[in-house]
């Protein structure tokens, strides 16, 4: 779908959005904020909690042997829950609050000016691919490997080698890049889903 990008600057063409985000709740183990978006000609308001847990999972415990708890992994190792950093903790909170106000946004832009933005987008992506296949193909193995995502486990995601991956794939695989990098989705989501 259309990612946090296309609806921040669609709400900022709207020119009538207020966004506003503000913690409601913390302590030692989570934080809630809420996000609330505006539509300033009509006073609608939609608001959205954001529940950000405090820990993280690592495949080893704190410097100092300490955890908050551990569970093994469907590969059978040893993951630990651990208190965040500061850094952990801003970039989960950002990733998180970009996904609120991407969900909200999703609610106030017209839908047919989604639909027609979607459209655009997946010519424009389908062209792309389609000129230099092979060009994209490597450019995407680079891509996901800066994210920590194996070309091994692109293939496994489509089920043959990334070498003869389509054109509508490589859309596909980009937008999958796009939503990880942005922080809308995770690797093991994708897997998941």
């Amino acid at each position: 779908g259309l990612g946090i990008r296309f609806v921040e600057v669609a709400l900022r063409c709207m020119r009538n959005i207020l966004v506003e985000s503000s913690i409601v709740f913390e302590d030692e183990m989570k934080e809630i904020h809420r996000v609330t978006m505006t539509e300033l000609e009509s006073n609608l308001t939609y608001p959205l909690d954001v529940r950000v847990s405090r820990t993280l999972e690592r495949s080893k415990p704190e410097d100092d042997g300490s955890y908050i708890s551990a569970r093994k992994n469907s590969y059978g190792k040893l993951v630990y829950t651990v208190r965040g950093t500061d850094d952990d903790l801003l970039n989960k909170r950002g990733a998180l609050i970009s996904k609120a106000i991407r969900t909200l946004g999703l609610r106030i832009i017209p839908g047919d000016i989604q639909d027609e933005a979607e459209e655009i987008i997946k010519e424009v992506r389908m062209n792309d691919a389609a000129a230099d296949p092979d060009k994209n193909r490597k450019i995407l193995a680079d891509l996901f490997a800066e994210i920590g995502v194996k070309a091994s486990q692109l293939s496994e995601y489509l089920g043959h080698d990334l070498s003869v991956c389509s054109p509508k794939e490589i859309v596909e695989l980009k937008a999958i890049h796009g939503a990880i990098a942005n922080g809308e989705s995770t690797w093991l989501e994708v897997m998941d889903n």
